[in-house]
């Protein structure tokens, strides 16, 4: 079973995606992918004639950069993406075709609506969070406030993600009021699981 899982930064995507892991789950986790697809000699040339030079640094492409620059020109935002989007999507693919029968892949995917890949699941998570409890966890995590609410704008908002999702998970609360509320989503997408 494919299942997608989505949210706005700082929504705790990730935390969530480690707690599905722990209750059985696969999960494939598309920034970890894109991180890997980034690091690539020939995507890394391809992202130099792009930016410059300064992209890649000790052979790794520096993500820092990129957010800085993609955030703040859409037409480089759009180049970055129609770059790496088909290469990651090609690598998950790849993932979810190694799951043994009966198992559950869960691909973790920051940009899932804002780039129409709702087909490809058999059903969506979208992770919800307060606007302003997303922009904090953002800047706890490095950003400064300007930057998470650059990144906010460009993906969509929460009322499409409730409207196109099948199950939603609220997080504004602590770690085991968000552990319960995955334990019982997860247990509805197995029931569906063996439809």
């Amino acid at each position: 079973m494919r299942v997608g899982l989505t949210g706005g930064i700082g929504a705790g995507k990730s935390t969530v995606s480690a707690l599905f892991s722990k209750l059985g789950a696969v999960v494939i986790s598309s920034d970890a992918i894109a991180q890997e697809v980034l690091d690539r000699p020939s995507v890394q040339s391809e992202l130099i004639e792009i930016f410059s030079p300064e992209v890649v640094k000790d052979s790794k492409t520096d993500r820092k950069f990129l957010a800085e620059h993609v955030f703040l020109d859409p037409n480089l935002r759009v180049k970055l993406e129609s770059l790496i989007h088909p290469l990651v999507r090609v690598e998950v693919e790849k993932n979810f075709s190694q799951l043994a029968p009966g198992q559950i892949g869960i691909n973790e995917v920051p940009l899932l609506f804002e780039v129409g890949l709702e087909a490809n699941y058999d059903c969506i998570v979208s992770v919800l969070a307060d606007r302003e409890q997303r922009i904090a966890r953002s800047v706890a995590r490095g950003l400064t406030r300007a930057d998470a609410v650059a990144r906010l704008s460009v993906q969509v908002e929460d009322e499409v993600r409730i409207e196109k999702s099948d199950f939603l998970i609220e997080n504004n609360g602590d770690l085991t009021e968000l552990s319960l509320k995955v334990t019982e989503v997860w247990g509805q997408i197995l029931a569906l699981s063996k439809k």
